[in-house]
């Protein structure tokens, strides 16, 4: 079984990623005329979000091989 654990600031900055995100796609769901360029920044925040990812998320698995 794998572990996850957030850095104390890490909950904040995903949850500031994923509101970004949100905000792109809804931009584009409400303006269809901008709708492509709303998913280019939807898919600039995503690649944000798995750099905090990386930056605050530390998943851990236990060192026994039997256990994977």
């Amino acid at each position: 079984m794998k572990t996850i654990s957030i850095e104390p600031s890490g909950y904040e900055a995903l949850e500031t990623a994923i509101a970004r995100v949100q905000a792109a796609v809804d931009r584009g769901i409400a303006d269809p005329v901008r709708a492509m360029a709303a998913l280019r920044e939807a898919r600039t925040e995503l690649f944000r979000l798995r750099e905090t990812l990386r930056d605050k998320v530390v998943i851990t698995a236990p060192d026994d091989p039997d256990a994977a």
